[in-house]
């Protein structure tokens, strides 16, 4: 039955209906009008009518490929506006196209130079003395977009070393690999993960020395070579000056030279997306491989997820315009990528020996408040009014006075929280999609884990449960669709039983890796925690 005419006029009223589709339909409409016209006149005038309908129907085909390429370029253009609103890749998602090497500018070659010996420095416990005879540089002289990811990098990186290097403890010195070097090796890993590793602290005085602070932890001064020109990078990204989920695992990597590819790392050597054995990072704080291994299966899942960022972000226009066909794909495509993350997670786990992670490198993932230090001040950093404060929009980043007796110096005690996987911007988009409920104490820990993120990435989630109504539209898309497209529901239900999946995998992973530990390096209980995530993460039927 053909709709009624009032009805035609409601649906091309309705901004369901895009520009393009008004164009053809009414493209249509005068290139038949013609047609009949034509093929009336020519009749008349005892012309082929056969030629003349020939020649219509081509006019109307190329009619037709003319509106479908305008309308793929428009397509084109929207994606292109959203990478530009939100600072996203249209490949590689929240990961840039590459990242610099090295400061373009060979007036910050002392930070190059540091961050190239960071592993030794770290080893000998001399990093701290290096920054205190670096040089004040001006943070200013950054001009690119690129110069200032790379510095806060670096800056970190340097950072992180100065605050907790002392902590970590080295061994297997014959094992390591330093990745600040141009000759790498091949690295023996373990091939399987350990199904219980029990890490004891060791008994030395060196490493023992802590249990004299615990009972009353001090700030920790970090001094204004380093301080300033940290936090002034720091603000102008919008970000606090701390190692952040994006500048250890989004910022901070390369590609591997053909020479040097660890091919046995290769999870699929056909695969279009980069492996372990294609990349590598450009500043280590340790020169082990595993640190790599650590970081890099984070990029590899961030390579993997990437092209299917703008189509989620889009996913609200097939819903208003009812192509339950799109959302299905996009869903399927999810559970695929989530798999292929779990993969990843594996295999990445297989390279990291757990007692080196939990002695050597963790320590630098820590965040200002430990056991050894109450926070810390970064010296010749001003403490900023809120209304000028890059971070006064959250209260979890509001820089604290120090107590009283210590306010005359105008300076900020800083607790930021150490990295977590909360921060990584495509899970908690996941969460907004899928509809994913949370308790007040996970959303409250996801909210924060958000200011430690590019500003842009921080407004697109944001956006993003506005356009899905906290993550309803989804929900009830498919409740309104269950008749009519049951296959919609089980793509659904499969993209969420597989987020599940990666989410008690990396359970698994924490309990094995942090065995008598209680909090993670983003400063949570990980065990409740990550438990109350998993239940979360689940279909009701």
């Amino acid at each position: 039955m053909w709709p009624t005419w009032s009805a035609m006029q409601s649906s091309m009223m309705s901004p369901m209906v895009s520009s393009t589709m008004v164009s053809t339909i009414g493209a249509s409409a005068f290139c038949a009008m013609v047609l009949c016209a034509a093929l009336g006149l020519t009749s008349n005038a005892g012309i082929d009518s056969s030629a003349v309908f020939s020649v219509l129907v081509l006019m109307l085909v190329g009619l037709y490929i003319g509106l479908e390429y305008a309308s793929r370029k428009r397509r084109e253009a929207e994606v292109l506006e959203l990478c530009q609103k939100y600072d996203v890749h249209p490949q590689n998602g929240f990961l840039p196209e590459t990242c610099p090497q090295r400061l373009s500018e060979p007036y910050f070659q002392p930070w190059e130079t540091l961050a190239a010996n960071l592993p030794r420095l770290n080893r000998t416990k001399q990093l701290r003395k290096s920054v205190i005879e670096m040089k004040v540089l001006d943070a200013g002289r950054l001009r690119s977009k690129e110069d200032v990811r790379r510095a806060y990098v670096i800056l970190s990186l340097i950072g992180q070393s100065y605050i907790h290097g002392e902590d970590a403890i080295f061994e297997d010195e014959g094992k390591r690999e330093s990745s600040n070097c141009t000759t790498p090796t091949e690295h023996k890993a373990e091939t399987e993960l350990p199904a219980k590793h029990e890490v004891k602290l060791r008994s030395s005085s060196k490493h023992n020395d802590h249990l004299d602070y615990l009972s009353n932890p001090s700030p920790l001064r970090v001094p204004r070579p380093l301080s300033v020109p940290w936090t002034i990078v720091a603000r102008r990204l919008g970000m606090p000056p701390i190692l952040t989920h994006t500048a250890a695992d989004h910022w901070n990597w390369r590609r591997q030279t053909t020479h040097h590819k660890r091919n046995s790392l290769s999870l699929d050597t056909s695969s279009k997306y980069p492996s372990l054995s294609d990349l590598r990072l450009i500043t280590t704080v340790t020169g082990n491989l595993a640190e790599e291994y650590f970081h890099l299966m984070v990029t590899c899942m961030g390579f993997r997820l990437g092209p299917l960022l703008t189509r989620c972000i889009q996913l609200h226009t097939s819903i208003q315009n009812d192509k339950a066909k799109d959302v299905i794909s996009l869903l399927i495509d999810l559970d695929k990528a989530l798999l292929d993350c779990t993969s990843i997670f594996k295999q990445g786990c297989r390279l990291i020996p757990p007692k080196f992670f939990f002695h050597t490198h963790r320590p630098f993932l820590r965040g200002f408040k430990t056991e050894r230090y109450s926070g810390v001040i970064m010296e010749g950093v001003p403490t900023l009014p809120p209304s000028t404060s890059t971070t006064a929009s959250s209260p979890h980043l509001k820089l604290r006075t120090m107590p009283h007796t210590q306010q005359t110096s105008n300076q900020a005690l800083l607790e930021f929280k150490g990295g977590s996987a909360a921060q990584h911007a495509f899970i908690q988009l996941l969460d907004v999609l899928l509809g994913i409920k949370h308790n007040q104490e996970v959303r409250s820990f996801q909210l924060e884990m958000r200011e430690y993120m590019p500003p842009p990435h921080r407004k697109l989630l944001t956006d993003m449960e506005l356009t899905f109504d906290n993550g309803n539209l989804l929900k009830a898309y498919i409740s309104r669709k269950k008749e009519n497209e049951p296959s919609l529901s089980v793509a659904y239900k499969r993209a969420v039983h597989r987020l599940q999946k990666f989410r008690n995998f990396h359970k698994g992973v924490a309990f094995k890796y942090i065995s008598d530990g209680t909090q993670g390096t983003g400063s949570t209980p990980f065990k409740t925690f990550l438990e109350k995530a998993i239940i979360a993460t689940s279909v009701e039927d």
